[in-house]
């Protein structure tokens, strides 16, 4: 369900080399894995499905 894997030593997020991306935007850099919030999200929504509900995101970075 965690798309973080490391590979040769390597950190990756959903094969995508996290030192590439590090390097492209520069750092500090906050990565997300879409597969593992969309995951997230699915499971909640099927845990919560017997209630009226409303599933939010709520990010905070320190800039």
């Amino acid at each position: 369900m965690h798309d973080f894997k490391y590979v040769g030593g390597q950190l990756f997020c959903e094969s995508v080399s996290v030192e590439g991306l590090a390097r492209k935007f520069g750092t500090p850099l906050y990565v997300y894995s879409q597969k593992t919030l969309t995951d997230h999200f699915h499971k909640l929504d099927r845990a919560m499905a017997g209630v009226p509900h409303r599933i939010c995101f709520a990010v905070k970075s320190n800039g």
